[in-house]
């Protein structure tokens, strides 16, 4: 199971490298969202085999598009991109990391769009269950559950 989650993670690194940014920048909106779903419905066992610069990119991108995009559906998996890499061990190890991801969605949740209002409390629910798995730093868990 490790050997096929690292080898998901290698193509879907590739992906993110060559193919998803014309994806997450293309003109039509259905395959902009469809390139940010590509992304968002990554095991998270997957995405935490990812590299620091590859979640970096997927955040960026995503971020922008949650910012700029007008298609709704398209700010939806935007948002749903940055509560699916909340929890990787990167984000989780990171304070600054952490509160700008959560600025990020934190800026959505009054959004015109009801779809991207969901998909917003979603990932700030996986956001808080980062911080919940965060070490602290006296070294024990943040929350207990």
């Amino acid at each position: 199971l490790a050997e096929d989650e690292e080898l998901v993670a290698a193509k879907l690194a590739q992906c993110l490298e060559f193919h998803l940014p014309g994806g997450f920048t293309h003109p039509l909106p259905p395959v902009r969202a469809a390139a940010f779903a590509a992304v968002s419905s990554a095991a998270t066992s997957v995405l935490a085999r990812l590299s620091e610069a590859d979640l970096e990119r997927c955040s960026s991108s995503a971020q922008a598009a949650m910012s700029r995009d007008e298609a709704g559906p398209v700010r939806a998996a935007a948002c749903k991109v940055l509560g699916s890499i909340a929890c990787s061990p990167a984000y989780i190890a990171s304070a600054p990391l952490r509160a700008r991801l959560g600025d990020a969605l934190v800026a959505m949740r009054r959004d015109r769009n009801l779809a991207v209002r969901i998909a917003t409390a979603w990932s700030l629910a996986n956001v808080l269950d980062g911080l919940r798995a965060a070490p602290t730093r006296a070294g024990a868990h943040a929350v207990a559950e």
